[in-house]
């Protein structure tokens, strides 16, 4: 009963400390954007509104965080070759009323995303089309 106490214990500080840490990560590069849209970013839909989205190079996770700070989405991303040097920005796919976040270009590294919600979208016959959002400093 006592090495099931102990064994239980150690797994919630474990998976406690695993569950904090990403919402301490120092981002690499942090832009703010205000998206004047209700999007997709992964497979939950966000509300219209600023966001400060962040850039952890070493893992190429990106957080988007509401203004309040309440609201926090993590996304796994895929590097991406640059093609330009324009000015930072978001790219969206827009078909419809759907909106997804599909890459965020940046000056250290373009990263791109892929969901359910992005493939739904390219996969209709309807032709989908571009959305940009500049970001800010």
């Amino acid at each position: 009963m006592k090495i099931n106490y102990i064994v239980s214990t150690l797994l919630f500080a474990f998976a406690s400390i695993v569950a904090i840490s990403p919402a301490y990560a120092w981002p690499d590069e942090a832009d703010r954007a205000t998206i004047p849209f209700d999007f997709y970013a992964g497979n939950l839909k966000l509300p219209a509104g600023t966001y400060t989205i962040g850039l952890d190079l070493d893992t190429n996770v990106i957080s988007l965080r509401d203004e309040s700070g309440r609201l926090v989405k993590y996304l796994m991303g895929i590097p991406t070759e640059s093609t330009t040097e324009d000015k930072p920005e978001l790219l969206f796919v827009h078909s419809g009323d759907t909106y997804v976040l599909q890459e965020w270009k940046s000056n250290l590294e373009d990263v791109s995303f892929h969901s359910k919600m992005l493939e739904q979208i390219l996969a209709n016959r309807v032709e989908p089309t571009s959305v940009e959002v500049a970001l800010n400093r």
